[in-house]
């Protein structure tokens, strides 16, 4: 591997001031390379009129927004993509590409046309809600993807665990490597988290607990089936509650306007803090909490649906805590055993907090070999 700077270009469609795991993900990459001394350009969408036409650097980072003037489920349409694409190729040693998304057959071409390494990091497969045109989306998705999977050097998928499970990285998995993502957070404060949690379990009894459930309120991550959970786990917990960090009422989804009657009926059992833009924040809302995210998998319209994962994932807290577990997508009797387990399992907070050093420092590596 030379030791003299790449010129890399990172494509994804969402970047900073949009909040995700993906363009955290992407920026965290980003800056590390920056700072090691590599030329790093992000080719993103302006995704709102409020962002600026021009050009920016942002923490070493060159980042460049196109029009886009139209929007396809949650992906953006950029007239000028192709042709800004080709350039920004051209000027490249290395590609990073961030799947799904629908741009990722352009790279194919042009990164074996020039000759230049290509790097996927694929953050998830694309499962969509029910309805013959969302077919069609995640079919014609997955099939341009395959055509970046034949002309990438390398995939990164988080964990082994995805990777090994994923249909997207399964026509691949000989050049998969897993590199867990880089997770920065800090030390709770813990007279912050005694103050939420009284906050939160004011008026409760003594037998209750508090679930966090941490991401959107999409359908895809089925927050709908652990609110259904709650009188069973009330059962045994009474007064239980369930706090939502992220964003719940998102303008391009309709999930949280459908399931209003069922937030209602559980109201006082609720909590919705919205999007935590402070990791201090965050870290005050993990210690102590019992942490719930349920997602589909493979087999999902198989008649054999599963979700995963309640508990903590692989990749937020290394190989040493898998506690993910299968079970029946849409069964809230599942999902209300297993979060008993989970809290009684973790009534003590882990006090494991991975640092991002290292994970940036691999994701890093594998853009280098490229």
């Amino acid at each position: 591997m030379s030791s003299d700077p790449l010129k890399v270009l990172m494509a994804i469609q969402y970047y900073v001031p949009h909040r995700t795991g993906v363009t955290l993900h992407v920026q965290r990459v980003a800056e590390a390379l920056a700072t090691r001394g590599h030329e790093v350009t992000v080719l993103s969408a302006r995704y709102h009129p409020s962002l600026p036409r021009d050009e920016q650097t942002i923490n070493g980072v060159r980042v460049i927004r196109l029009w886009a003037p139209l929007r396809v489920t949650r992906g953006m349409v950029m007239p000028a993509y192709p042709w800004a694409a080709f350039r920004l190729v051209q000027m490249a040693d290395v590609v990073s590409l961030h799947t799904p998304t629908l741009e990722t057959a352009i790279y194919a071409v042009y990164t074996r046309l020039m000759k230049r390494g290509l790097l996927i990091t694929h953050h998830g497969d694309l499962i969509l809600p029910a309805g013959a045109f969302n077919r069609f989306v995640e079919w014609f998705t997955f099939l341009l993807y395959r055509m970046a999977g034949r002309a990438a050097q390398h995939i990164i998928a988080y964990s082994e665990d995805y990777a090994d499970h994923s249909y997207y990285v399964a026509p691949f998995r000989s050049k998969t490597v897993a590199v867990h993502p880089p997770i920065d957070i800090p030390a709770p404060d813990p007279q912050r988290v005694e103050e939420l949690r009284a906050g939160w379990l004011a008026g409760a009894n003594g037998q209750a607990r508090l679930i966090g459930y941490a991401g959107r309120f999409v359908e895809e991550k089925r927050p709908d089936v652990l609110i259904r959970a709650l009188p069973t786990i009330h059962q045994k917990y009474p007064g239980t509650k369930i706090v939502f960090a992220g964003q719940y009422d998102i303008r391009y989804e309709h999930f949280y306007e459908r399931n209003l009657p069922l937030t209602d009926a559980f109201r006082e059992h609720l909590v919705f803090l919205g999007l935590l833009d402070d990791p201090q924040e965050l870290a005050n809302f993990f210690e102590r909490r019992h942490a719930a995210e349920v997602e589909p998998v493979a087999g999902q319209r198989t008649g054999t649906r599963t979700s995963r994962f309640l508990g903590h994932d692989e990749s937020a807290l290394g190989p040493r805590f898998r506690a993910g577990q299968f079970i029946r997508a849409n069964f809230g009797s599942d999902v209300a055993k297993l979060g008993e387990q989970y809290i009684e399992r973790f009534l003590s907070p882990f006090g494991c907090r991975p640092g991002i050093a290292e994970h940036t420092s691999r994701a890093g590596g594998c853009v280098e070999r490229c």
